[in-house]
């Protein structure tokens, strides 16, 4: 295995460059995870159906509900939770996660009324404390350096009895030692860790649910996709960036297999306090 100093590390300009490529084979850009209903499912099917399937761990949803969402699908949610709930949504993007050309063609596209989009830090995010009634958070934990500190502007910003869903890839107890390195290296934790952070600042885990096979399927696709559309990849993203994606998702696709990682659905509620 190699060590950690080695483990591959993409810059927020490679994974751009990395997004663009994906999203010219899944036209509605949702690629970063996936449910399949098997996997002849495409990645096309399987990122709309993230979409449409995330809303339905939570409670019920009324026009005055106020939501935020945040992360990879953050945009696509937001349309889905107006148009099917006509609810409140603010988008928020953060900006370490985001180039300024992407934020600005989200700017250009037209938004309905009850939907507004800011970008900033996630750490300091502008709105004001106890807003929300819930917050939507995709792939936007699991690799971030400072999870304690994005958790607790989580809730700050949720209303009493609110509650936060996020997805996540986590260490998991294992017998095997095959991507310590790596989970080290890409700031990976345990659930028992978020459990513990959550505690810290008022808020209880409601609902966990594994979807480690969805993820493995789903890296397994997007490696098999960069295999087979080799040479555009490195055109596009350049053939370091290539390389280096491919050995990240190669080592992600060990340690989801081997069970050293997980990936999953985790909801926590605000303390009514």
């Amino acid at each position: 295995m190699k060590a950690v100093s080695e483990i591959p590390q993409l810059s927020i300009k490679e994974l751009l460059s990395v997004e663009d490529f994906f999203q010219d084979y899944v036209k509605s850009g949702v690629w970063k995870i996936g449910f399949y209903d098997d996997e002849d499912s495409t990645l096309e099917y399987a990122g709309d159906a993230v979409v449409a399937r995330l809303t339905r761990f939570l409670p019920s949803f009324k026009k005055s509900t106020k939501v935020l969402c945040i992360g990879a699908q953050a945009y696509n949610l937001g349309l889905h939770l107006v148009e099917t709930y006509e609810c409140k949504v603010e988008v928020f993007c953060d900006e370490d996660d985001i180039s300024e050309a992407a934020y600005k063609k989200l700017e250009a596209q037209p938004r309905p009324d009850k939907m507004n989009l800011n970008k900033g830090s996630i750490m300091a995010t502008p709105y004001d404390w106890d807003t929300f009634d819930f917050v939507l958070s995709v792939e936007s934990l699991a690799f971030h350096t400072q999870k304690d500190r994005v958790l607790r502007e989580v809730s700050y910003l949720l209303k009493p009895s609110g509650r936060v869903l996020f997805t996540v890839l986590h260490q998991q107890p294992s017998e095997s030692e095959n991507l310590l390195p790596w989970a080290e290296a890409m700031h990976v934790i345990s659930l028992s860790d978020y459990q513990r952070i959550g505690r810290s600042i008022d808020l209880e885990q409601v609902l966990e649910r594994d979807m480690t096979e969805h993820l493995l399927t789903h890296y397994r696709k997007l490696s098999k996709l960069l295999e087979q559309e080799k040479t555009k990849a490195q055109k596009q993203m350049g053939k370091a960036t290539a390389a280096k994606f491919h050995d990240w998702l190669q080592a992600g696709i060990l340690g989801l297999d081997k069970g050293n990682l997980g990936w999953g659905i985790v909801q926590f509620q605000k303390r009514n306090v």
